[in-house]
């Protein structure tokens, strides 16, 4: 459990710029429980349409990496 806490903070220390209400914090938290993220997880993860903004976040952040052409993302 200690583990998934300190993954948690790092993930707050990479989003430091990000509002605390952004959409990209609220798809990192939602990380914990779906590793594996697709555009239509995202939407439902952050309530938002523009996701691909969202995900390129934390793919720049350094938390998720880009999967292949049939998958945007994978934790």
């Amino acid at each position: 459990m200690a583990d998934l806490r300190e993954i948690r903070e790092e993930f707050t220390q990479r989003l430091a710029g990000l509002r605390s209400d952004s959409a990209a914090r609220r798809l990192a938290d939602g990380l914990f429980a779906h590793p594996v993220v697709d555009a239509r997880l995202a939407e439902d993860v952050t309530a938002s349409t523009n996701v691909h903004r969202h995900i390129d976040v934390l793919v720049k952040a350094g938390i998720i990496s880009s999967g292949d052409k049939t998958s945007r993302a994978a934790a």
